[in-house]
C-alpha cells in the first residue's frame, strides 16, 4: 500500500471511527480490486442485505417491447456514480423525454429512412464544427489526435454495416454475437454489459440510456423486442419488486399488482409463480 493511502487509512480511523475506514476499504476493493461483473453482484448482495429482497440479478438480459421503450436521458447521466448498477431515489426520471426528440434519432430517421447521406444532415455539420473548433467529442471514444471527420465517417459506417444486419438477420444478444470486441475493438467484460441500458423509472418507465443507436435503430425498423439490462432502479420501483418477491398474490397493493406484467419484473413473477397464483 503506497504511503498516501496509509496516511488517508490513518485519517479516516482517527476522524470517522473504524466502522468508517472498515466501509471506505469496501468501497475501494469494489471499485479498483474486482472485476465490473463480481463488483455489480456484490452491490446487489449489499441491497439484499439492506433490506431489498427484490434486487434479482444485475446481470439479468430480458427483452422489452421496442414500442414500450421510447423515452430516453442524458448519456452522461449516472455515469460516473452506477458503477454497473444502482436503486437510487429523486426526480431524475422526470427528466427522461422522447426518443423521437433526441439529435441522434432525428440523424438515423433521416439518413435510413429517408436516404439523406449522413454528410448532409444537421448532426455531421454539427459535429464538423466542434471538431474544427475543439479537436475532439467524445462520441468517437478515442485520444484527440486519432480524431478526424475520416474517423467519424468510418464510425457512422458501421452503424451502416450495423442497420442491414439487423434488418435482414434480427436483432440478437451480446451473447448471441459471441464477440470478444465491439466496433471500437474495446473487450467486453461480461455480455449483458454490451446489451442496451434501460433506467425504470418510479412507475416503471422504460427508459434507455446506454446503446441508444442501436435504439433509435430498433425503433426504425419497428422492431417488436430488444434485449436489454436494467442499470438504475427508483427506489419507488425497487419498492415494487420487492413486495413481489416477498408476499402472495392477496397481499399484494393494487400498485403493485397492476405491473405484474411489466417485463422487468418477470424474473420475480416466475420464480415466484405458485406464491403469486401466476
Amino acid at each position: 500500500m503506497t504511503d498516501w493511502k496509509i496516511r488517508r487509512a490513518y485519517q479516516i480511523a482517527r476522524t470517522e471511527g473504524l466502522g468508517e475506514l472498515g466501509g471506505s476499504a469496501v468501497n475501494y476493493t469494489l471499485s479498483h480490486l474486482l472485476p465490473k461483473p463480481t463488483r455489480v453482484r456484490l452491490r446487489a448482495i449489499r441491497y439484499r442485505l439492506a433490506g431489498h429482497p427484490g434486487v434479482g440479478d444485475p446481470l439479468r438480459v430480458y427483452r422489452v417491447p421496442v414500442s414500450e421503450l421510447n423515452h430516453c436521458i442524458n448519456n452522461s447521466r449516472f455515469s460516473a456514480t452506477t458503477d454497473g448498477f444502482t436503486i437510487t431515489d429523486g426526480t431524475w426520471d422526470s427528466e427522461a423525454f422522447p426518443i423521437e426528440e433526441f439529435p441522434l434519432y432525428r440523424m438515423f430517421e433521416k439518413h435510413f429512412e429517408h436516404g439523406i447521406p449522413w454528410e448532409e444532415t444537421d448532426r455531421f455539420e454539427r459535429r464538423e464544427r466542434y471538431l474544427d473548433e475543439h479537436g475532439s467529442f467524445s462520441e468517437l471514444d478515442l485520444p484527440p489526435e486519432q480524431q478526424s471527420m475520416d474517423a467519424y465517417r468510418e464510425y457512422l459506417a458501421y452503424f451502416d454495416s450495423l442497420y442491414e444486419d439487423i434488418r435482414e438477420n434480427g436483432y440478437k444478444t451480446q451473447r448471441e454475437l459471441a464477440t470478444d470486441a465491439d466496433f471500437m475493438n474495446r473487450e467486453r467484460e461480461h455480455p449483458a454489459f454490451g446489451e442496451i441500458e434501460v433506467l425504470i423509472g418510479r412507475d416503471g418507465q422504460l427508459i434507455a440510456r446506454g446503446g441508444l443507436h442501436r435504439t433509435c435503430i430498433a425503433r426504425i425498423l419497428d422492431l417488436e423486442t430488444v434485449p436489454v439490462r436494467t442499470l438504475v432502479r427508483h427506489t419507488r420501483w425497487q419498492a415494487v419488486r420487492d413486495e413481489l418477491a416477498t408476499v402472495t398474490r392477496a397481499e399484494l397493493s393494487k400498485r403493485s399488482r397492476q405491473h405484474l406484467a411489466h417485463p422487468e419484473v418477470q424474473d420475480l413473477v416466475c420464480e415466484s409463480g405458485a406464491r403469486l397464483n401466476c
